[in-house]
């Protein structure tokens, strides 16, 4: 009896030994580990933030320069210029400049067509015809409800001739141009007078502005050449009239001979009568 007692308290003893060693174990697996050479504390549990899980989870010297240099070319990206400002400052700045027949330069005065191509070339470098007719066979055309500022207005005001004068529209119904001899350059209202003398509308630069009011593209389109406005001398209504008038006294002239003729016939024809019966008598 006494040796099965020993043999069973030797189990026991074995038992309890091992499950002392196993507890000891997990307590080392859990224990940090300390690094000699970097002092830094390193954990064997997951569920454990080292100061080396921190440093892995910073974004290195690398990666910042490179998000900065993004940051950089996004915001260093060249906007398109605003053309069409471009332009109107340019032809704002030449007002009070005389009238000049002929004229190109601010220096000698300009007339309206001289003004229009010195604006142009100035400030886009866009090189358009000198005169008034040759500028209405370049460009797109643009309905009048469709005018922008920038856009080129042609009118009618010389003797019944086509692109007599021309001037470029500047929004808020005004239109800059150089008038005429004794004055300068200057904005006037697109009033009912001016309205009524308009051949038509042309544009020559336009862009494109995005939601942001960012400006994504500038055209021109001074090689168009396929969209000319009507030109020529045009007939007013007193020049109608006037060529109805003499169509009608041209017709009773006629008629008037013709009855002049028939009057001498008949007159001819009793006189000769007369004779045959006094001959008779």
């Amino acid at each position: 009896m006494q040796i099965k007692k020993i043999y069973q308290l030797f189990l026991l003893f074995i038992v309890l030994l091992g499950m002392i060693f196993k507890i000891n174990a997990d307590n080392i697996s859990s224990a940090p580990i300390i690094n000699k050479n970097t002092d830094d504390v390193i954990s064997t549990n997951n569920d454990i933030t080292t100061p080396q899980d921190d440093k892995n989870d910073q974004p290195t010297n690398s990666q910042n320069e490179d998000s900065q240099d993004e940051d950089d070319n996004q915001n260093d990206t060249p906007q398109k210029p605003d053309a069409i400002g471009e332009i109107l400052i340019q032809a704002t700045s030449l007002m009070g400049i005389a009238y000049k027949w002929g004229g190109n330069t601010p220096e000698t005065g300009m007339d309206c067509s001289g003004f229009i191509k010195y604006v142009f070339k100035t400030s886009m470098g866009v090189t358009l015809p000198r005169t008034v007719s040759e500028m209405a066979r370049v460009g797109i055309k643009v309905k009048l409800s469709e005018i922008k500022p920038g856009d080129l207005i042609f009118f009618n005001t010389l003797r019944g001739r086509r692109n007599s004068h021309i001037g470029m529209y500047v929004g808020n119904n005004q239109f800059i141009h150089s008038p005429r001899t004794g004055e300068s350059i200057k904005i006037s209202q697109y009033n009912s007078y001016w309205r009524s003398h308009t051949n038509g509308v042309k544009r020559i630069v336009a862009q494109n502005v995005d939601a942001d009011g960012h400006i994504q593209e500038v055209k021109t389109f001074e090689n168009v050449r396929n969209q000319s406005l009507p030109s020529g001398k045009i007939k007013t209504k007193l020049k109608k009239r006037t060529q109805k008038l003499t169509k009608q006294l041209k017709q009773n002239k006629t008629n008037t001979g013709l009855h002049n003729k028939t009057i001498k016939k008949s007159n001819h024809a009793k006189k000769t009568s007369k004779r045959k019966l006094h001959k008779n008598q």
